[in-house]
């Protein structure tokens, strides 16, 4: 999505709710690929969910975007949980659980 492309530089400058709006934005539009990118990107960032994110990207995960990538966004979100509980004081809720 081109979208993702212009504002990926500008990630680190832009407030969490924001990316949790265009999360929901790019998830509802059915551009799945593109929120799996911003998933990485958070990842990678070390930028820690909101427990309001991690709860609307599980609901999305499994009402809206089908079994295969349901599958992959648990697993990037569980990967974005553990990589928070390592490097902090785990303060992510346990959605994932």
């Amino acid at each position: 999505m081109d979208l993702i492309k212009l504002m990926e530089p500008s990630f680190p400058l832009v407030s969490i709710g924001l990316v949790n709006q265009l999360l929901k934005l790019v998830g509802k539009s059915g551009k799945i690929e593109s929120m799996m990118k911003v998933l990485q990107w958070m990842e990678d960032a070390g930028i820690q969910p909101s427990n309001g994110m991690i709860v609307d990207i599980v609901s999305f995960s499994q009402k809206g975007c089908g079994a295969e990538y349901a599958e992959k966004i648990r697993e990037r979100l569980e990967s974005m949980k553990r990589y928070v509980d390592q490097n902090s004081s785990g303060t992510v809720a346990s959605s994932l659980d």
